[in-house]
């Protein structure tokens, strides 16, 4: 959301984040985004231009969530946004990289970030294939645009973006937001460290460690220019 100089930024995200049910890492678990507080609290905004932007969709396929279903909860978000008057995004799941993904790669992700979770290597495939065609046609049918993940913005790691196209690749993503106005070479803020410690050490809104009820009040983050950060 946009309010003068400043913007209101408003994340409900984390690693394996699941958009229908509770996610679990390291201890720390996350309510579903659509159980999550952030759409109660865009409700109490005063009214601004609003973009919205669904993205990281292929967690729940780990978590053993049909296609089907996972489409379903897109679909809630882009019907909230819808009703906020707020402008959605899609990215696609990056197919380029995932369909090259080696088996011991897949292994390594799901021991790393779904250890819990039974799911094969070949039913992971066929269920990404399946609901990449759901995300394309909910696309299509919701008028929504839908970004294309390039391959080389991925490294090692295939399902986050890796440090050094962050710029390009956000820079791209963001740019649908409004089609009309792209400028060429944006301005981008210079690194800072403090920024980068002011937003990566705050914690969300609500979450458990280790069953124990945690919460932070939001907004987390305040800058200069009257921006804001909120996780949820």
């Amino acid at each position: 959301m946009q309010r003068g100089d400043g913007l209101d930024v408003m994340l409900a995200y984390g690693h394996g984040r699941s958009y229908g049910m509770e996610s679990r890492l390291f201890g720390r678990s996350l309510p579903g985004i659509l159980d999550c507080g952030l759409w109660d609290a865009i409700k109490e905004q005063p009214d601004a231009p609003t973009c919205g932007l669904i993205t990281d969709i292929g967690n729940d396929v780990m978590y053993g969530a049909e296609p089907e279903l996972i489409a379903s909860w897109i679909q809630s978000c882009i019907d909230r946004l819808r009703d906020l008057k707020a402008r959605p995004v899609i990215t696609a799941l990056p197919m380029q990289r995932i369909r090259g993904l080696p088996r011991w790669q897949f292994a390594m992700v799901k021991s790393l970030l779904f250890p819990s979770h039974a799911i094969t290597y070949q039913q992971a495939m066929t269920r990404i294939e399946a609901l990449d065609e759901l995300v394309r046609n909910l696309a299509q049918h919701n008028d929504c645009p839908l970004v294309e993940p390039r391959r080389e913005w991925y490294g090692i790691d295939p399902i986050h973006i890796r440090q050094g196209s962050m710029k390009q690749a956000w820079g791209e993503i963001i740019s649908h937001w409004n089609p009309d106005h792209d400028p060429p070479d944006p301005p981008h803020p210079k690194g800072s460290l403090r920024r980068f410690l002011a937003i990566r050490t705050k914690m969300p809104q609500r979450w458990r460690l280790f069953g124990r009820e945690m919460g932070s009040s939001q907004p987390c983050c305040r800058f200069g220019d009257s921006t804001t950060v909120a996780m949820y």
